[in-house]
């Protein structure tokens, strides 16, 4: 993987995030409030764009014990959730990959790549 590819997973997106669509892109809002996160001591390690349905799950399954297979409908939509969640992450990394590819091809004239294979 050449090294101007990176991407840093754990910065700030680098590049407008209009960039290659046509009009606005929506942006992701946290289905909960931070209020909402703190009263019901949600471990932070849940604490993504999922956290609407594992509290609906969580508070099935206290509510169920220890009929837990009541509540599978509610696990199966915070798997996809967590699924769909995944590939959206995928894409958007996918594409800062291809636009940092893209700058650094733009930044090297052709005859310098020419020259380093001879």
């Amino acid at each position: 993987m050449h090294p101007e590819a990176r991407v840093d997973d754990f910065s700030p997106e680098k590049f407008d995030p209009n960039l290659g669509f046509k009009g606005e892109r929506k942006m992701r809002e946290p289905p909960v409030s931070a209020d909402i996160l703190n009263n019901t001591q949600i471990p932070y390690r849940y604490r993504d764009y999922c956290v609407g349905h594992y509290i609906e799950m969580k508070k099935c399954l206290a509510d169920n014990i220890p009929f837990i297979n009541r509540c599978s409908d509610l696990r199966h939509e915070y798997s996809l959730c967590q699924y769909e969640d995944q590939v959206k992450r995928m894409k958007e990394y996918e594409r800062e990959k291809r636009i940092l590819l893209r700058n650094s091809r733009k930044e090297t004239p052709v005859n310098e790549d020419l020259s380093d294979m001879e």
